[in-house]
């Protein structure tokens, strides 16, 4: 049996810890069984056993597809297709060109006020989707001035482990709207040239921009307002095509105005051409199992409901 935790342990322990406490402190002899009972429940769900289910041979390539995806305040407007937003349209081209490459080593990396590694190289395609699904925007609160080219020292890092590899080809994927929100011209991507065998820049967006829907505390949803000048407006973010052409020069790659998801085919078609399948090698599949504990859950929430129903009863 193996476990891929949904958050990561060391967290998952802390917040148990947190809820244990609060469980003692303030719960009578029964509901407080109950109650510990669902915290353990919740931390075997989240440890998301899985148990072995056969083995697969795998096809692996020698292509390395890097994704670098913008999650800057932007990528939430609303300009992509039918009120779609950006970042919900950069999760399905993933997807899209993960499914028209298949057998390729995978890595994520995104980007806002820093830049996070979320996924270094693996040839697990499922673990690289359930990554980018997870992908939101940094929040308002905390959105700042960012750079469009933030993410230079981390791809680096990921195109130098690739790069060790000897025989494979580098592939990057940049999807962003290109907006620089620092007052400053973007960085430079040539250093990063030589290691780049293929790939595009992805921009995200409308030149007559979209606006940025934002959730306040009461759940309920307003647009996003520009507070540079009174009164207020809708704050609208634009396609930046300039920064884009830009970084594409710089990697001697392909700008691609991503509106649906086969724009990127040519490219594709052309990554196709350095793909080498000779490689393959037995793998363990592995079946979730982390579902068979959810009865449990429901049956002890239904208990611990029953129990707070009875108390209300009695003070009556």
């Amino acid at each position: 049996m193996i476990t891929r935790p949904i958050i990561p342990i060391p967290l998952m322990i802390i917040i148990s810890i947190i809820l244990i406490i609060t469980i003692i402190l303030s719960s009578k002899k029964a509901k407080l069984i109950v109650r510990l009972l669902i915290v353990l429940m919740l931390f075997l769900i989240n440890l998301r056993p899985m148990i072995p289910n056969g083995e697969t041979e795998v096809m692996n390539n020698n292509l390395d597809i890097i994704f670098v995806v913008d999650t800057t305040l932007s990528m939430d407007a609303q300009d992509y297709g039918n009120k779609q937003t950006r970042l919900s349209a950069v999760k399905k081209d993933i997807e899209y060109i993960i499914n028209k490459i298949p057998g390729a080593h995978y890595s994520l990396i995104s980007f806002d006020l820093d830049t996070k590694i979320r996924l270094p190289l693996t040839s697990d395609a499922n673990a690289l989707l359930a990554s980018s699904n997870t992908l939101r925007v940094i929040d308002e609160l905390y959105a700042r001035g960012s750079s469009v080219t933030i993410f230079r020292e981390e791809l680096a890092e990921v195109l130098k482990s690739s790069k060790k590899k000897g025989n494979h080809s580098r592939i990057v994927f940049i999807c962003t709207d290109g907006e620089q929100t620092v007052d400053r011209d973007i960085d430079s991507l040539k250093p990063l040239a030589e290691n780049v065998d293929g790939g595009a820049i992805l921009g995200y967006g409308t030149t007559k921009g979209g606006k940025i829907e934002v959730e306040n505390y009461d759940g309920t949803k307003e647009e996003l307002k520009d507070r540079s000048s009174y009164p207020y407006k809708d704050a609208v973010s634009v396609l930046d095509e300039s920064n884009l052409k830009q970084m594409a020069k710089d990697l001697d790659i392909s700008y691609v105005h991503m509106t649906s998801t086969n724009k990127i085919d040519s490219e594709i078609k052309e990554i196709k051409k350095l793909k080498n399948n000779n490689d393959s090698e037995i793998e363990e599949s592995y079946q979730d199992i982390y579902y068979y504990y959810s009865p449990l859950l429901f049956i002890l929430l239904f208990i611990e409901l029953f129990l707070d129903r009875r108390s209300e009863l009695w003070k009556k």
